[in-house]
């Protein structure tokens, strides 16, 4: 059973997209508020934003990382 109720997948995209260059943690859940609440749902708490954020982060690398590889075999 999950400890957490699942973030509802607009949230998840919202991230993706204010996380574009990176901001601070705080910074992105004070943004994700507004977007909750104009989305008329709850928001997520700081601290599944910043968990959130990082795997994002994280993904992100791994996607440059792999574009990089690309562009160098050619």
């Amino acid at each position: 059973m999950p400890r957490w109720p699942p973030i509802h997948p607009d949230l998840i995209v919202a991230i993706r997209v204010l996380d574009a260059d990176g901001m601070p943690y705080a910074e992105l859940w004070r943004q994700m508020r507004g977007v909750a609440r104009n989305l008329g749902i709850r928001c997520p708490t700081y601290w599944m934003v910043r968990r959130l954020a990082i795997v994002e982060r994280e993904r992100k690398a791994v996607r440059m990382l792999a574009l990089r590889e690309l562009k160098r075999d050619r």
